[in-house]
């Protein structure tokens, strides 16, 4: 049930958000009310929070006079920014987030732990939910500075006044992006369940496309803050809407294939154990620098494949597949995802995803005695 309320940047957050959950001081644990369980439990939310377009607001304010990956230029809105929030563009705020505009986790740190906040009575409050959702925690650090910086440049008259845009962006997100199909469909090929998804979009997001999972004894969730929707939505090209909610599977994905794969780890470590075998040595992925990490990275992209291939066209099917295995193999040097990616849809009949590992890495194993 849902509520609606360099080295390529592309490849960056991918590196970023597949290796999100694997490191446990990353997973962090949050305080869930009964009420909040109940509101939430099988549900799923899209969102625009005040307090969170108000970090990415800060972090374009950092970036007006600079070159940057991160932030989105060029449509209305962001000259709606420009013109309201440009004398305010040096503040003592900025003038703490001195770190480069190629850093990634500065942003996380900044935008990600803005949620854990909203705005009550004139202030900053904390939701009394989450500890640390990005590590470092940026925005706790100088929220004095940051509740100066709302206020001083009157930051809810500008909210209020694009309310309108906000919704749509909610409603064209919600109407192309099947995210409970997803869900259900996730969960139909593996064991874990999540019990609640909330999608955080912001159109001055740009390259930051990252998920957080937290999770108590009884109760998980997982937040996917996301870059915004175009102002208009690219009805003429079939290919071009259905990847817009490329992004959304493949950090959901997560949720689901790092349990499975470390039930099998130490057969992974063995089966994948000449990473010369698996990729070549790329900037773009560093990051992937174990057995279960390389594989997992291979088994999310295939799952959206899998997934593609049973929810779309055959003629848009095709051209996805490609596009993923181009990507996968010649920009991030994952050498035999082609293979992979074969096996895995040649393996895939009556057998859940989660099934075919044991199959899967036989074949794997080898591979990489060869």
């Amino acid at each position: 049930m849902k509520q609606i309320r360099l080295l390529s940047a592309l490849v960056l957050i991918i590196s970023i958000s597949s290796c999100k959950k694997e490191s446990s001081p990353e997973v962090i644990s949050a305080v869930y009310s009964v009420s909040y369980k109940v509101n939430h439990d099988g549900r799923y939310f899209i969102e625009i929070p005040k307090v969170y377009e108000f970090a990415n607001t800060i972090l374009a304010l950092k970036d007006m006079d600079n070159p940057t990956l991160f932030t989105q230029r060029g449509t209305a809105y962001y000259q709606k920014f420009y013109n309201h929030f440009y004398a305010y563009r040096y503040n003592d705020l900025l003038s703490q987030y001195n770190f480069h505009y190629a850093d990634i986790e500065g942003y996380l740190g900044v935008s990600m732990n803005s949620f854990k906040y909203e705005y009550y009575h004139g202030q900053l409050e904390s939701k009394n939910i989450y500890n640390e959702i990005a590590i470092p925690d940026l925005f706790s650090s100088q929220l004095e500075l940051v509740n100066k910086l709302y206020i001083q440049s009157d930051f809810e008259t500008f909210y209020t006044d694009n309310e309108y845009f906000y919704q749509n962006q909610i409603r064209l997100y919600d109407s192309v992006v099947p995210v409970n199909n997803m869900w259900s469909w996730l969960e139909k090929e593996f064991s874990t369940k999540v019990n609640s998804y909330t999608v955080l979009l912001s159109p001055l997001s740009k390259h930051r496309d990252v998920a957080h999972h937290s999770q108590t004894p009884d109760f998980n969730e997982t937040l996917l803050f996301l870059c915004g929707m175009p102002e208009e939505l690219p009805f003429s090209d079939s290919v071009s809407l259905v990847k817009l909610g490329q992004s959304t599977f493949i950090n959901m994905t997560v949720d689901y294939i790092e349990p499975a794969s470390l039930v099998h780890a130490t057969t992974i470590a063995t089966s994948m154990s000449r990473r010369v075998i698996w990729k070549q040595n790329l900037e773009a992925n560093l990051d992937f620098d174990t057995p279960i990490k390389i594989f997992n990275e291979y088994l999310k992209w295939t799952t959206y494949c899998i997934y593609a291939k049973e929810h779309f066209s055959s003629d848009i099917f095709n051209t996805i597949n490609t596009n993923i295995e181009t990507y996968m193999v010649d920009e991030m040097g994952f050498i035999r995802f082609r293979d992979f990616n074969e096996k895995c849809m040649a393996l895939y009949t009556e057998s859940s995803i989660e099934d075919l590992y044991p199959q899967l890495l036989q074949w794997a194993d080898a591979i990489n005695d060869n």
